[in-house]
């Protein structure tokens, strides 16, 4: 019965030890790509930027955000929407065929714990400069 206590307790240690390398593989990654922040200004100061995460949601979040672009800014969207907070740092990892929506990723802390969220965004939603640059203008 020690044993296989023993067993499990290392088999337990094995896989926390193999999970936080790959965690801090993949945050290398991410982190090699360019850096740039979200944020959109449409309707005056910085906003935060709607995203999806399901590539079938791609061009429902590039309509809403042509839309907007044109001056509806009543548009209405068709995606589960989350948010990228604005004044965000995120890596862009790709951009579509077209390069009018990129794939993101970014970090954020909950309660003290490293957290991150990966997604897709209106490409005119990235600047090089943060949202405090930004509202130096206003």
């Amino acid at each position: 019965m020690g044993a296989v206590f023993l067993l499990m307790a290392l088999s337990f240690v094995s896989l926390d030890l193999i999970f936080e390398h790959e965690s801090q593989s993949h945050e290398s990654f991410v982190k090699s790509h360019k850096k740039m922040y979200c944020y959109e200004t449409y309707s005056g100061p910085p906003n935060p930027v709607l995203f999806v995460t399901d590539e079938k949601d791609i061009d429902s979040i590039k309509e809403y955000y042509e839309k907007i672009e044109h001056g509806n800014l009543n548009a209405t969207f068709n995606f589960p929407p989350s948010f990228v907070p604005a004044n965000q740092q995120v890596y862009v990892l790709s951009y579509d065929r077209d390069s009018s929506v990129a794939k993101i990723e970014f970090y954020y802390l909950v309660r003290g714990y490293l957290n991150s969220a990966a997604g897709y965004v209106y490409a005119h939603t990235l600047h090089k400069d943060s949202t405090k640059m930004r509202l130096k203008k206003y």
